[in-house]
């Protein structure tokens, strides 16, 4: 986003105001992304018992 004060001045707001919408955003992102669907597969399945590693 670059400079926040510099930003908020040029949006005639406070900076604590556009402090405040940006972790707001933030946060909504945060929450979205936890609703994807993902795998529930491992990632690594490791050495099992049964096979020659």
């Amino acid at each position: 986003m670059g400079n926040i004060s510099v930003t908020a001045r040029r949006c005639g707001i406070a900076r604590s105001t556009l402090q405040r919408w940006r972790s707001a955003a933030r946060l909504k992102r945060q929450n979205e992304e936890k609703l994807v669907d993902r795998s529930h597969r491992p990632k690594r399945l490791g050495c099992q018992k049964f096979s020659n590693c």
